[in-house]
């Protein structure tokens, strides 16, 4: 049975993805991170995981239910933030955004779990996205630096939601969107 990597994701425009990721790799950081491909950067919603394809019918309908009321939304890039802050694995841009972003995630979470899909979040949804993934303990002189960074300021037109599937490679993961869902 084949069961695709999936999550849901507000993809950011081209011109925004391309001024964070100018800005991200300005800043000099030691061994022990990967930098996320400005290709890649997106604002994930909620990740499935390894899912059923024979549920992908069911799935689409239930985020065709959760994003048809909601309507398009702009978000600002934040602060860096280092996750979990104890042993940290990811270096992220938290995203300023309305309440309507937190009701969308919440209202596809809420759906996919009616649909028997997926289980309800747990954990608090806070928007991010995604700049590094870390393998070591990042060197004091790297905290600084990146705590230290203000992206750019940039208004980020949210007009659309995505469901991709991620294949991990070697050389890192390749998303492809299989459905978008454009907010009213």
């Amino acid at each position: 049975m084949d069961r695709p990597r999936l999550f849901v994701a507000a993809e950011l425009p081209k011109d925004s993805r391309v001024r964070l990721a100018r800005s991200f790799s300005a800043i000099p950081l030691s061994g022990g991170f990967r930098r996320i491909p400005e290709e890649q950067l997106h604002i994930t919603l909620k990740f499935l995981g390894a899912t059923d394809v024979t549920l992908l019918p069911e799935l689409i309908a239930a985020l065709e239910k959760a994003t048809a009321p909601a309507e398009a939304m702009s978000v600002e890039f934040g602060h860096v933030v280092l996750m979990p802050q104890h042993r940290p694995r990811v270096v992220a841009c938290a995203v300023s955004a309305p309440q309507e972003l937190s009701d969308l995630a919440r209202s596809i979470d809420d759906a996919l779990y009616a649909a028997r899909i997926a289980q309800p979040e747990r954990r608090i949804f806070r928007p991010h996205i995604t700049l590094a993934r870390v393998s070591t303990t990042p060197a004091p002189a790297d905290v600084a630096a990146l705590t230290s960074w203000q992206p750019v300021k940039d208004d980020i037109l949210i007009d659309s939601i995505s469901l991709f599937e991620s294949v991990l490679k070697p050389s890192g993961p390749v998303y492809t969107i299989l459905n978008t869902f454009h907010l009213a």
